[in-house]
């Protein structure tokens, strides 16, 4: 229970701020990761076998992100990009090998939205402070 709320507080407070603070790129990486975000809760993941539909989810937030990295001169797209590629990796592992555990599988397909939204986070600021103090 408490994972969830961390989590929650974490989603809430990093996509917020990168909508109110983060430019163009920030606000559309935010929007991709709530999109994601909504579009998973749907799911009815036991993760005792791949979850197809979270995949399906990944790979499309991984598309946005690598849009986003070749878009762009910032950096944070690419930590992005890297992590959600993991992410979708651990999908991958679970389809090729399928005695993974399920808590196991869950809590690794999850973990990475941490790394992430701190991505994500780190960019909103960066932008941020470098727009609010342009001789830096």
């Amino acid at each position: 229970m408490w994972i969830a709320l961390i989590f929650s507080a974490s989603f809430l407070s990093v996509t917020i701020f990168a909508l109110l603070r983060g430019g163009l790129v920030e606000r559309t990486g935010s929007i991709a990761v709530i999109c994601a975000s909504v579009a998973s809760v749907p799911s009815e993941a036991f993760f005792e076998t791949p979850e197809m539909g979270i995949l399906a989810v990944d790979c499309a937030l991984l598309a946005v992100f690598i849009y986003l990295m070749l878009r762009t001169d910032r950096f944070w797209p690419i930590w992005a990009t890297a992590f959600q590629l993991v992410s979708v990796a651990t999908h991958c592992a679970v389809i090729v090998q399928r005695d993974i555990v399920p808590p196991a599988y869950a809590t690794f397909g999850m973990f990475w939205a941490y790394p992430v939204l701190a991505s994500l986070a780190w960019g909103t600021f960066h932008y941020h402070s470098a727009k609010s103090n342009p001789n830096v």
